[in-house]
């Protein structure tokens, strides 16, 4: 029976602290964790994890830099959407999560908050975002309300969006910041491999060597 090396256990380990550290820092603002696949909740990672980790370090970037105002609008937004998807619930009989899940309605947020001054969410990106359920009109009737009073308050303020806007990515060979996740681990594991297979070749080679005599 092969022994896991320690190097693979202390790499599973941080990825645990890892998962652990990212899970409680979303039900810390508020997140309900059952609303997360189960999947992902196991693998610390995900569609919906990645999504609301993507809107609250967007939101939080922008209150440690001090932008109140934009704070105050991306606030607004969410609150916009939940009142939506709350209206949806009471006017089909659903629960708000069928309506759309919490970590569709960051997307949303987010994408409408990443356009340029003045631009709106219609509905075919709404629908390509992953909406699929009544009340896409009002769903953009909203945004598009909620675009425009920003792009108002913006040109009566005299500044620029392009600063607080979050990160867009121009088509092109696409170089990430961070290594994969198990990089460490897979390392580990190969090294480990090459130590089995040359530990197998030797004594294939003192085989054929003891044969021959």
């Amino acid at each position: 029976m092969l022994l896991v090396p320690v190097g693979v256990r202390e790499q599973e380990k941080l990825e645990e602290e890892k998962k652990q550290k990212a899970l409680a820092e979303l039900k810390d603002k508020g997140v309900d964790l059952q609303q997360i696949p189960q999947e992902e909740l196991e693998n610390g990672d995900g569609e919906a994890i990645a999504a609301l980790k993507r809107w609250y370090s967007y939101v939080d970037s922008m209150t440690a830099r001090g932008h109140t105002d934009k704070v105050n609008q991306l606030n607004d937004l969410k609150a916009r959407l939940e009142g939506w998807r709350m209206d949806m619930a009471e006017r089909f009989r659903m629960a708000p999560a069928s309506v759309m899940e919490e970590h569709l309605l960051v997307k949303i947020a987010y994408l409408a908050a990443s356009l340029s001054v003045g631009s709106r969410m219609d509905k075919e990106a709404i629908v390509a975002a992953g909406v699929r359920t009544n009340g896409i009109d009002e769903l953009s009737t909203m945004l598009g309300e909620w675009s425009d009073e920003t792009a108002k308050e913006a040109g009566s303020s005299g500044i620029s969006d392009k600063e607080d806007s979050p990160m867009t990515f121009t088509p092109g060979v696409f170089t990430p910041v961070n290594s994969w996740r198990y990089a460490g681990l897979l390392a580990i594991f190969i090294c480990y491999l090459r130590h089995l297979n040359a530990m197998y070749t030797s004594h294939i080679l003192l085989l054929h060597s003891l044969q021959a005599q």
